[in-house]
């Protein structure tokens, strides 16, 4: 598997899913940091959404550029946090977040967290 760095895009096949889990491939954003692969091979992700109009009050709006690579501009799903085993959910590297955003992303984790 190749390195997986926090804040990589990648698509993530999140089906077969339950109730209101997301499903199907869509694209992720990489969580966990490459040190915490070593000790276990599950990843955390955060799914993106291209409907727009399905914002949550914790969800983050990006928009499509050459780092992110993105087709369209998406929601991050702060509320849809899920674990996963890369070499089975994972599928084809996108791009990367911009270092604004993963701070964001991480603002987010800590007052949903009470972190």
């Amino acid at each position: 598997m190749t390195k997986l760095e926090q804040g990589d895009v990648y698509f993530v096949e999140f089906g077969p899913s339950k109730g209101h889990e997301y499903e199907k491939s869509r694209p992720a954003i990489i969580l966990t940091t490459h040190s915490n692969l070593k000790i276990q091979n599950i990843i955390t992700c955060v799914p993106l959404s291209s409907r727009l109009d399905n914002r949550s009050p914790d969800d983050i709006l990006i928009n499509k550029d050459g780092l992110n690579n993105l087709f369209t501009d998406s929601i991050i799903k702060m509320r849809h946090l899920t674990a996963c085993d890369p070499a089975l959910r994972l599928r084809k590297y996108i791009g990367k977040v911009a270092p604004d955003t993963l701070r964001e992303i991480k603002q987010i984790l800590r007052r949903m967290f009470l972190l």
